[in-house]
């Protein structure tokens, strides 16, 4: 880490560390849907594996006064062990075996006043998900405030998650794949307005937002020069059982982007951080995009069946008006027989809850593609196929292993690549 990165880190570690924090001090991933009751669930303390005691965390807790505090922490640790053919590190570079500290990330949350409406979150993280080459090691992740109007709903304003993907919107440590396939479909945070409101008694989600990330660029950028991004999802519970062990959701979410002074891009990773984009149209010019998107997960006990699909739809008359699609569908099995926990409130699963001292075992298949290759841009189509297993050891920790093939279709030529990947998890 460089000197200028230690000294940005201080005073967020002070803070963090230093300042009085609440009761259930965690980070958002952390928490728990509205049907779960958290006095049945085994303690923290209660698992093989040894965890820091409960005791030592509350001491750091308090949820009094004007002002709270709830710090939380989360590490990402990955070992991957990549196999290229020739003809693809020939088109994207060789990759040999590479391990990273995938996100180190420290958040803080709570509420201003006692009314408990206006609530805030800021996070200070390492590296993170979707890191670009040329990019700091360390950045603000969130930085937002949130009014809750009640039944009318809740503004957050700040630097915000931008309104569209499942495997964007919900967090990423409650995914059962270990990275997401769809990223030319998203953009992971802007400076923005969201607004969330449950229907149908907590049914389903309608959450829209606008957003403009000129003023998180380097130097002198004009609002004009990013182009303004809008976004919106609606989702639904088609069915609700046995206090969710069963259900099904359904979504849809809509963004129209703009061009950053007359150009776009879209470029993605195929599920693995440590690769180069596989699929990259560079540099063209457009006047804007529209995406659509479509989301659905299935769960029956300890089974679950995610799966979406996006297009966009460029507007760029000079290069025939290219359309780019990507979809995935993701199945997992706890063997266990946990039940992947569903939050009705945010309108996405949560990650698995072990009832066993030796905690849950979960298997994992996936199967996608992206595509970035129509009218006059050829930026590439890659295809994934992916086994896993996941072992959720505590309520905090998490131990994953998987394969991932990848078929590539570049511009200049196809290819194959083979990725163990291992991850290391802990979630406060």
């Amino acid at each position: 880490m460089s000197w200028n990165a230690k000294h940005a880190a201080i005073p967020a570690l002070l803070v963090l560390l230093l300042a009085p924090p609440p009761v259930r001090a965690q980070s958002p991933e952390s928490d728990l849907p509205d049907q779960i009751d958290e006095s049945a669930l085994r303690g923290v303390d209660d698992y093989a594996l040894p965890e820091l005691p409960g005791e030592v965390l509350e001491e750091i807790q308090d949820d009094e006064g004007w002002m709270t505090w709830k710090p939380g922490l989360v590490l990402l640790y990955d070992w991957n062990a990549i196999d290229q053919d020739d003809a693809t590190a020939a088109e994207v570079g060789a990759q040999g075996h590479d391990d990273e500290w995938r996100a180190i990330r420290f958040t803080n949350r709570g509420r201003l006043g006692h009314s408990g409406k206006l609530t805030y979150l800021v996070s200070f993280e390492y590296k993170g998900f979707n890191k670009n080459p040329g990019d700091p090691d360390w950045s603000w992740t969130d930085i937002q405030l949130k009014y809750d109007f009640g039944a009318a709903g809740s503004l957050m304003v700040g630097k915000v998650k931008e309104v569209a993907v499942y495997e964007m919107v919900g967090d990423s440590a409650n995914l059962p794949h270990q990275e997401r396939v769809l990223s030319p479909f998203f953009q992971s945070r802007s400076l923005g307005i969201n607004w969330l409101r449950q229907w149908g008694g907590e049914r389903g989600t309608f959450e829209v937002g606008v957003y403009n990330d000129a003023w998180l660029q380097s130097g002198h950028v004009t609002l004009d020069e990013r182009g303004n991004h809008v976004g919106a999802r609606l989702t639904g519970l088609a069915w609700w059982r046995d206090e969710g062990d069963r259900f099904l959701h359904l979504g849809i979410n809509a963004r129209h982007v703009e061009d950053n002074d007359g150009l776009l891009n879209f470029r993605g990773r195929p599920a693995s951080n440590v690769l180069p984009n596989y699929v990259n149209t560079g540099d063209f010019a457009a006047d804007s995009a529209e995406f659509l998107g479509v989301e659905a997960l299935w769960n029956h006990g300890p089974v679950s069946i995610l799966g979406e699909w996006v297009v966009n739809q460029v507007d760029a008359p000079a290069f025939g008006d290219p359309r780019f699609t990507g979809w995935y569908v993701t199945g997992a099995w706890v063997l266990t027989g946990e039940t992947r926990p569903y939050d009705r409130k945010v309108g996405y699963a949560r990650r698995v809850l072990p009832d066993g001292r030796w905690g849950a075992l979960e298997l994992v298949a996936r199967v996608g593609a992206t595509d970035l290759s129509d009218g006059g841009i050829d930026g590439g189509a890659f295809r994934i196929s992916t086994f896993g297993l996941n072992w959720w050891a505590s309520r905090r920790l998490k131990a994953g292993v998987q394969w991932t093939g990848t078929d590539l279709d570049g511009p200049g030529q196809t290819g194959t690549t083979d990725a163990i990947q291992t991850r290391l998890q802990w979630v406060y």
